[in-house]
């Protein structure tokens, strides 16, 4: 299996793999294969998982993004990623700090899941995002920052703007990102760069991000 995605359970007992049609929970102090939920959807690329807060259960994305009990692999909800009878695969996916939210991008629109509701609403940024490579939370939720191909923006989560723009170079395809615990400082690796960028947010933040 060629792995698109990797996540640790919270109470670091298991880890979930994800990619080539396939969703595997393995033993992570063994190795153990716990479940394999193999043709998880129609597409070739499984693009991503995430554990939820409690660990009970994990979002896996691809042409649909799929809510699956940890336990025992089994479904519990789905939600297409479709529109007009086209279907949007998932890019990049993110689970709120709180486990109440999921952030992804189906190269339609951004999109945030409420959970327990499941309600999808898009989030209108006004610009196109074009390859979204990562998304991370800030630690208190409110804001993510999302990259790809030629992009780096800063979100406000709940208004749905964009809070800042950084600028990238015309050569910068960034591949993964991460925002620091204290939510002072971002980093940023290219893809051909060879280099990882650091950013302080602290600033940002105060003139009108948070």
């Amino acid at each position: 299996m060629q792995i698109k995605s990797l996540d640790l359970s919270p109470d670091g007992k298991c880890f979930a793999a994800s990619g080539s049609r396939k969703l595997v929970l393995h033993d992570l102090a063994s190795g153990q294969e716990l479940w394999n939920y193999d043709k998880l959807d129609n597409s070739d690329n499984v693009t991503a998982v995430r554990f939820a807060a409690d660990g009970a259960s994990l979002f896996a994305a691809g042409d649909e993004l799929r809510c699956v009990e940890v336990r025992t692999g089994r479904r519990l909800w789905s939600v297409r990623n479709q529109k007009n009878n086209r279907t949007f695969l998932v890019q990049a996916l993110a689970i709120s700090p709180r486990g109440d939210t999921l952030l992804y991008y189906d190269q339609e629109a951004l999109k945030r899941l409420d959970i327990a509701s499941q309600t999808v609403t898009p989030l209108q940024l006004g610009r196109q995002l074009g390859q979204v490579k990562f998304i991370s939370f800030s630690p208190d939720g409110r804001l993510a920052l999302i990259g790809g191909d030629f992009v780096l923006l800063l979100i406000d989560v709940m208004a749905a703007n964009v809070a800042f723009e950084f600028r990238v170079k015309h050569d910068s395809l960034l591949s993964a990102g991460a925002i620091a615990p204290d939510g002072n400082l971002a980093a940023v690796a290219g893809t051909y760069s060879a280099s990882v960028f650091v950013y302080d947010l602290g600033g940002l933040k105060a003139e009108g991000a948070a």
